[in-house]
């Protein structure tokens, strides 16, 4: 009499090909979720440059409107503002020194440095902050600053970001 042999498992072939099936699925699905959290943090970090970058630019702006005077030296990669004299400041100064914007604050005889943007905690490098002063005449007719353009190129992570501003100074203006 024949014995009839029904197998309720699997054989060890079967079993390989669902292990090497499976591996390849774990490992497609971990190399996709590496990508997207590398590029999560690129993306961050351009995004936290580029909010560092505008802040500076509005404040060299709102500097340069309520300024007595304002003058780029140095090739236009420096910009000195005289603030109002009720600000207690007698200069403001930004420059560019290799890859990192500084800026200076006057007050007599003391000089202070700040590093703005380009520190190298963080990954972002200054490529270009060119100073360009527009003349004009004022209402009296006398020679004035009209309008400072500033711009400003970083380099993320080897990305380029060029961000531009302007300003006029307000005392130079007729109402």
């Amino acid at each position: 009499m024949k014995r009839k042999h029904n197998a309720a498992g699997l054989t060890l072939i079967e079993l390989m090909v669902a292990t090497v099936l499976t591996a390849i699925l774990v490992t497609s699905i971990a190399v996709a979720m590496h990508a997207s959290l590398e590029n999560y943090n690129v993306n961050q970090q351009v995004a936290n440059g580029t909010h560092v970058a505008r802040r500076v630019l509005n404040n060299i702006s709102e500097k340069i409107r309520t300024a007595q005077a304002v003058d780029s030296v140095g090739g236009s990669s420096i910009l000195r503002i005289v603030p109002p004299d009720s600000t207690g400041i007698d200069q403001s100064e930004y420059e560019l020194i290799g890859t990192i914007l500084y800026y200076r604050e006057t007050v007599g005889s003391t000089t202070t440095a700040y590093i703005l943007v380009g520190d190298s905690l963080d990954d972002v490098k200054v490529d270009t902050f060119n100073v360009t002063k527009e003349s004009g005449l004022d209402s009296q007719g006398q020679p004035c600053t009209a309008r400072v353009i500033i711009d400003l190129g970083l380099d993320i992570q080897g990305q380029p970001i060029n961000m531009r501003a302007s300003a006029s100074p307000r005392k130079n203006q007729t109402y």
